[in-house]
């Protein structure tokens, strides 16, 4: 440290150390609260790209594999800004689920589809 160097040396009074010491508690302060808004604007902004990702995966019309892995990139994204992310988990759990669900009964109808020899129903399992 530069101030505690310099009281050792006595290259300067104790005035100016004084000073030296003040201004350097005041810019330390500064930087502490310009890192804390920092910190805070970073959390919003990963917040309200996470919040554009879930709008994006509620819109989507079926549910794909993209569309689930995309949000949870978004969720991991916003998880290093500390955002609160217990919507868009919920939100995934929900579309995995139902995702999960529609592709089982579209495999079921493809196979009964198969089995039966029924072309619009494998065109449409397909589908």
């Amino acid at each position: 440290n530069t101030i505690e160097e310099a009281r050792k040396l006595r290259f300067v009074n104790r005035g100016e150390i004084s000073k030296a010491e003040a201004v350097l508690n005041e810019v330390t302060a500064d930087l502490k609260r310009i890192l804390v808004e920092k910190r805070m604007q970073e959390q919003r902004q990963a917040e309200r790209k996470l919040g554009v990702e879930c709008d994006t995966a509620r819109a989507a019309d079926p549910t794909t594999q993209p569309v689930l892995d995309g949000l949870e990139k978004a969720i991991t994204a916003a998880k290093v800004y500390n955002a609160s992310c217990r919507d868009a988990e919920a939100l995934l759990a929900t579309l995995r689920t139902n995702y999960q669900r529609a592709t089982l009964l579209a495999r079921e109808e493809l196979g009964r589809a198969m089995r039966e020899q029924d072309v619009q129903g494998i065109r449409s399992g397909i589908d």
